[in-house]
């Protein structure tokens, strides 16, 4: 595999975890006592809003909301920015209608939980990255938040607003993406922020 995840690789991933976990359900279902398969809402999630695994793991049910924008279906995620432990944060994250079959996963997911507004993961870290590195042999920052800064460069995203959106504090933490974004786009945006 590549250094990211794309699409496509994305949803060939969520179809084949679903249909393992399907076929294997009989087998070991009882003893993980979950109803459906986690992994597949996991990635799709972690994958669609660039949050850090930890991050994902503390979203829960009530911080998904799917609404209208200027006339268009998006959905809104509440993330928990733990990157400054001692100052978490809320931040929303506005993912567009434009993945339809990721989100298909998440709300299939949410929907067969017991409390659909309680914690959705009950995972660890480490179970978390075993997953990726079996599935993608990369691990979760490339699975997540890597991938989602990529397909965001590819979209026409500037890096200031990815920056933003990723809940990066400083310009500097984003120097791997920035040759993907094109230095003189940035350059630009930067001057038209200083007037």
């Amino acid at each position: 595999m590549t250094e990211e995840v794309t699409y496509d690789q994305l949803i060939d991933v969520l179809y084949s975890e679903d249909q393992r976990y399907r076929e294997s359900s009989h087998q070991f279902q009882e003893d993980l006592k979950e109803p459906t398969a986690w992994l597949p809402a996991f990635l799709a999630l972690m994958w669609l809003t660039g949050a850090r695994v930890s991050e994902t793991l503390a979203i829960r049910g009530q911080d998904i909301k799917p609404m209208e924008q200027e006339g268009r279906q998006v959905v809104v995620v509440s993330l928990m920015n733990l990157k400054q432990r001692h100052n978490a944060t809320k931040e929303s994250i506005v993912v567009p209608d434009q993945y339809p079959v990721a989100w298909a996963y998440v709300e299939n997911y949410l929907a067969q939980l017991e409390n659909p507004n309680g914690l959705m993961f009950h995972k660890s870290r480490v179970a978390v990255w075993q997953h990726c590195k079996r599935i993608f042999d990369l691990g979760t920052h490339r699975v997540g938040r890597h991938s989602w800064v990529m397909n965001q460069a590819r979209r026409g995203a500037q890096i200031l607003d990815v920056k933003q959106m990723g809940g990066w504090s400083r310009l500097q933490s984003m120097d791997p993406y920035i040759h993907k974004f094109g230095r003189k786009e940035l350059v630009k945006r930067m001057l038209e922020q200083k007037d």
